[in-house]
């Protein structure tokens, strides 16, 4: 459905039916779905450390364009390469201190895999505020520094809700950057989750006759391809 649908379908509503249902009035439509598809590709993109330009943020909703202007400074991409050699230091010296190990061990890779979602969490946080490359790696140095001593970042990995599905986002992204064409020769990384859900809408269609809903891991990456491959 269409904005312009859904603009009708209110404008027909007949009052003497009673209040207008929610289920009407919270409709998503086609620009909708199109605007999260975005944006979701766009944070996405801003976690893999990837450069941002302005064709970037074409398509996401006004009010949120302002919040990601900022990651359009090549500062930002290279702040963020900086700190991640920082955080590893950061690691290496908490492990050491625990183990007696330098090497980069089974626990100095999830603890460095944690410290570094947290790092790019708070950076990124710190970058939509409005401050500038250094002032945000000067903070988010500092803050995972501090939880990573107290032993709030630990090499327990979180595997759950929306980090798993970042990942899931990120690992399509890298393999269609190297190979654009992944999408229609192979199965694309990250996509598991979202194969099942596929593949159980197609079912339910089948037995009920409902519409297929394609899973948003499929609108993210399809959103962050726009215009750069050939059918799409």
């Amino acid at each position: 459905m269409t904005e312009d649908e859904k603009t009708r379908i209110q404008e027909q509503w007949n009052p003497a039916l009673g209040p207008m249902p929610n289920e009407i009035k919270d409709i998503l439509t086609i620009e909708d779905q199109e605007e999260t598809s975005r944006l979701e590709a766009l944070k996405a993109k801003i976690q893999s450390n990837a450069q941002i330009t302005e064709q970037d943020l074409i398509g996401i909703p006004a009010d949120k364009r302002q919040q990601y202007k900022g990651f359009i400074s090549p500062a930002v991409t290279e702040k963020r390469t900086e700190g991640k050699k920082i955080i590893e230091s950061f690691v290496t010296d908490s492990i050491n201190g625990q183990t007696g190990q330098t090497d980069k061990s089974p626990a100095w890779q999830k603890k460095n895999l944690n410290a570094q979602r947290r790092f790019n969490q708070l950076y990124s946080q710190y970058i939509a505020g409005g401050a500038s490359a250094d002032q945000a790696l000067d903070q988010a140095i500092t803050q995972v520094g501090q939880e990573i001593t107290s032993g709030r970042i630990t090499d327990q990995i979180d595997r759950s809700g929306a980090t798993k599905s970042y990942e899931d986002v990120n690992d399509g992204m890298k393999a269609l950057s190297k190979d654009p064409e992944l999408w229609r020769t192979g199965t694309l990384p990250g996509s598991d989750q979202a194969l099942k859900e596929l593949n159980q809408q197609v079912e339910s269609a089948q037995a009920t006759g409902k519409t297929i809903t394609i899973p948003q891991y499929y609108h993210t990456l399809a959103s962050s391809l726009k215009g750069s491959v050939d059918g799409i």
